[in-house]
């Protein structure tokens, strides 16, 4: 399990709230922990519920909601709670815990129980299979401000092990109650593994956030994650949270956690038309690993440039200068970008000019294509993949309806390029093939070598349109077709294409020849 931290609002200057939302946002937040007190199983009062629900209006951060109220079963129906919210109540204040989880539940929330430090982890014998989580005070609720109790910290050891012993692990522990830079290397230290829930990281109004603290990088020191915090301005950013071994992981509300950081850093940017997904996180072929690709329609007269460096340079883990290139750095089609690494996890940062794409799109729908050199694409880059991205992407964030209208011309294959890119790629693969045979007679292997690889992409090219798909890149595109239950090839296409990529100066007549026989038996089923 991986750390994160779920800022407190307890603190904050609640008239000027906006500001901390915001920072939060672009920093990428798990969560934000909000304290209800009813002024009677504590002495003090704070928030309520029209304030919840003012909350979820200003951001799609999720909620961390700890009630601090007495009889929490009888006051539920007064709160409104979203999918993705965590709400946790005290079992000290009824003697209905069950069914008060269940209430939670059924209001659409993952539920969890609150324990002050007094009480014995007893009361959790019979709750666990009803859990989503255990949040332990290490202070009496009520007050910010206090000292932690040390005997809690034994309690967060004793806790984890049952959970362990239990097969309950994936039940995250919650820790809330001066969770200062010092004590969270306390509270983190005896338990190896548990989802680290800073509650207690408040926001007060003038704290030094200029200071810098390896908070988490020495409370999993030694362990498989390493998370580093910088608080700054009036929020905090999560610079790293990565497997110190085995590579990048990433579930799937990490993904979507991490989407909306990057949303907030880029989508309010001047000349920014559209932030979306692409790749294999948006095609559903994404495996372990995969980089997050994220394109930037941009509108080229209004584009504010030094400050897209500047948000990249921030969202960047390392706060790496020039993270983000110039324009057309790259080449005319993938023409800038960035590669960041974000919370541990890669991500490519894609520009695209809005108005060049609204063009190729134009020239597309016309039998129009253009294959032109571009560094990362073995075959050349085809205008269409414009239009594939587009047709294939998630959108992400909007500023206006230019990307959203241009997609909408893509509702449906446009038979106008099905026809020229299956005349266009057979007669291209038809002169590949022979120009290359050739050069088998003069033993020619690179030539001869480029001649297959070119015939094998074209032969791709033609089935992709023929069963109505886009191609976006060379790259894996022999296994996604595969993977498409209803997309025709010939019966044994695969083997053949990859037999004949086996180079041999041997066998480069037979390869041509494999080549040949694919290419006869598509050109009769496609033209």
């Amino acid at each position: 399990m991986n750390g994160q931290i779920s800022p407190s609002i307890m603190c904050a200057k609640l008239m000027n709230l906006e500001p901390h939302l915001r920072e939060l946002e672009r920093c990428g937040a798990e969560y934000i922990h909000v304290d209800i007190m009813d002024g009677e199983f504590v002495p003090n009062f704070t928030l309520g519920t029209d304030f919840i629900h003012g909350l979820h209006q200003a951001t799609n951060i999720p909620l961390d909601i700890h009630l601090m109220v007495e009889r929490p079963d009888l006051k539920l129906d007064c709160f409104e709670f979203c999918e993705n919210d965590l709400v946790s109540f005290h079992v000290e204040a009824t003697p209905h815990v069950q069914r008060t989880l269940a209430q939670i539940r059924r209001k659409g929330a993952k539920a969890g129980v609150a324990i002050n430090p007094a009480t014995g982890l007893s009361c959790l014998d019979y709750l666990y299979d009803d859990l989503d989580m255990v949040l332990l005070m290490t202070v009496n609720p009520g007050f910010a401000g206090q000292k932690m109790i040390p005997a809690t910290l034994e309690k967060i050891t004793t806790l984890r092990k049952r959970l362990d012993e239990l097969g309950k692990t994936h039940i995250p522990i919650e820790v809330d109650g001066n969770v200062s830079f010092e004590n969270a290397v306390k509270m983190a230290k005896p338990a190896p593994i548990f989802l680290w829930q800073a509650a207690a990281v408040c926001i007060p109004q003038g704290f030094p956030w200029r200071k810098t603290s390896n908070v988490c990088g020495h409370v999993f020191r030694n362990k498989k994650w390493t998370s580093v915090l910088r608080l700054y301005g009036q929020g905090y950013r999560r610079l790293v949270t990565n497997k110190m071994k085995g590579g990048s992981s990433m579930t799937e509300q990490h993904l979507e956690r991490l989407l909306r950081s990057l949303v907030s850093g880029f989508g309010d940017l001047a000349g920014v038309d559209a932030i979306v997904l692409g790749g294999s996180q948006a095609t559903g072929t994404a495996v372990e690993g995969s980089d997050i690709d994220i394109g930037i329609y941009y509108n080229e007269e209004t584009l504010d440039l030094k400050a897209l460096q500047k948000r990249g340079q921030e969202l960047d883990d390392q706060q790496r200068e020039k993270v983000i290139t110039q324009l057309g750095e790259w080449g005319p089609w993938i023409n800038g970008g960035g590669w960041l690494t974000v919370e541990g996890i890669p991500v490519d940062i894609l520009f695209r000019s809005s108005r060049k794409v609204a063009t190729v799109i134009d020239d597309c729908l016309s039998g129009i294509i253009s294959i032109d050199y571009q560094c990362g694409h073995p075959f050349g880059f085809v205008n269409a993949i414009y239009m594939g991205e587009l047709a294939s992407c998630r959108i992400l964030h909007c500023n206006n309806r230019v990307i959203p209208e241009l997609r909408e011309r893509l509702s449906t294959f446009p038979e106008g390029y099905r026809r020229a890119a299956i005349e266009k790629f057979l007669w291209e693969c038809d002169f590949s093939l022979k120009c290359g045979h050739k050069a088998v007679s003069r033993g020619d292997v690179l030539y001869a070598a480029g001649s297959l690889f070119r015939s094998a992409i074209c032969l791709l090219q033609v089935l992709y349109a023929y069963n109505g798909l886009y191609m976006l890149n060379e790259k894996g595109s022999l296994g996604r077709l595969q993977k498409k239950p209803d997309a025709w090839m010939p019966s044994g296409f695969a083997q053949a294409v990859t037999q004949a990529m086996e180079l041999n100066p041997h066998t480069l007549a037979d390869a041509f020849y494999l080549m040949q026989q694919q290419l006869e038996v598509v050109t009769i089923r496609c033209r």
